[in-house]
């Protein structure tokens, strides 16, 4: 009698594991398309316009990674000199490096997707709009320019 007890709750424990699970698995795929959406937008709407429903977008993004288990994106300070007067070139860059990462999840590389996330900053920056003047952006842009931005990357977000 205790063997069946014991059966019985370990099925409806797997089982109650497995529901959670797809519940969780669904609602990310589901969250994916409003990301790619979320970092499409953030590249194209000047930095000037819409600043309440930029938040909430930031927020779609923010909310996502977190949710998320199988992005480990590594933050380093060079992100924060990147960043230096502009504070939101930090939220386009995860948009920018978790659309890359949801469109590219078989072969996936930090590398691969820390690049997108910085060049989504310099789509932004490029731009001119709502930005203040960045001498690390700047190098960032000549180094792509030059095709160097790879090198740029491994040695500063490894």
């Amino acid at each position: 009698m205790k063997k069946i007890i014991l059966l019985a709750t370990l099925l409806m424990t797997l089982s109650k594991t497995t529901i959670i699970a797809q519940v969780t698995s669904q609602s990310l795929t589901k969250d994916e398309a409003l990301v790619i959406q979320a970092a499409n937008w953030v590249e194209t709407t000047d930095l000037d316009k819409e600043l309440e429903k930029r938040k909430e977008i930031n927020s779609i993004v923010l909310k996502w990674y977190i949710d998320t288990i199988t992005l480990n994106m590594s933050l380093v300070e060079k992100l924060s000199t990147i960043n230096e007067g502009n504070s939101e070139f930090l939220m386009i860059f995860f948009a920018g490096y978790s659309r890359y990462f949801i469109e590219n999840k078989k072969n996936i590389t930090n590398l691969a997707a820390t690049k997108a996330g910085l060049i989504s900053v310099m789509k932004v920056y490029k731009k001119g709009i709502g930005v203040t003047k960045s001498q690390e952006i700047e190098k960032l842009i000549k180094l792509t320019d030059e095709n160097k931005l790879e090198d740029y990357i491994k040695t500063n977000f490894d």
